[in-house]
């Protein structure tokens, strides 16, 4: 089913959206599809093109290899984030900064505090969940790599752009272009990374119900 025949089944003309990660990009086609029926959309740490995200990050994971005394993946990160053409899904970056075995979560959290918080979240999880539909987004890894900051110009509803203050997927010419393009609130959380709705949940809802409850966005 579609977000739009969902939506209509929920008996929804007009909704705000969020998408957090991948699901930015999805969310920003979704908006620039049906901007009639979209009062406003919240984008959460969006990747928006995984080759800036890539080129971001990846200097960062061969910091940390090198800490753990994995040289040889570390040179590779930095090889990869310094290659002349444009990283795709087929570069498989992911799978030399999983290398880093635990220190993997490091990437997305914002020091010890917020991965703890993290892993007692994780820790409470029900012992039957399915965790494999956590990588549910890899068939679709090719259109991650799609550059979507030239389409952000066209979008005609209220928006906002949120990231953890260490974020390493928004990376920062990607907030940049959103804020050339949109004009639109950028929210920067400190203290948290790639889940501030985790690590800093009270500032995270207070960003997102201060979009929503905007005039901007209501009147919409």
């Amino acid at each position: 089913m579609t977000s739009r025949r969902f939506a209509g089944a929920l008996g929804i003309d007009e909704w705000t959206i969020l998408g957090h990660s991948a699901g930015g990009g999805y969310a920003l086609d979704y908006a620039l599809s049906h901007p009639d029926s979209v009062s406003g959309l919240i984008l959460d740490c969006p990747c928006l093109d995984a080759d800036a995200t890539d080129r971001f990050r990846l200097p960062r994971a061969a910091a940390l290899l090198q800490d753990v005394g994995k040289t040889s993946e570390a040179e590779k990160c930095v090889a990869l984030a310094a290659s002349p053409r444009r990283l795709t899904g087929g570069d498989r970056s992911w799978e030399v900064m999983q290398a880093l075995g635990d220190r993997y979560l490091d990437l997305f959290v914002a020091g010890r505090e917020g991965r703890a918080r993290y892993e007692r979240l994780i820790g409470r999880a029900p012992e039957d969940l399915d965790w494999a539909k956590g990588v549910s987004h890899l068939p679709l890894l090719h259109d991650m790599y799609r550059d979507r900051t030239p389409s952000l110009s066209s979008l005609s509803v209220p928006s906002v752009l949120l990231h953890g203050e260490g974020d390493l997927v928004a990376a920062p010419s990607v907030i940049e272009a959103n804020r050339a393009a949109t004009g639109g609130d950028v929210v920067t959380i400190p203290n948290a990374g790639h889940f501030s709705y985790i690590e800093q949940p009270r500032a995270y809802v207070e960003a997102v119900a201060g979009f929503m409850n905007a005039p901007k966005c209501r009147a919409a």
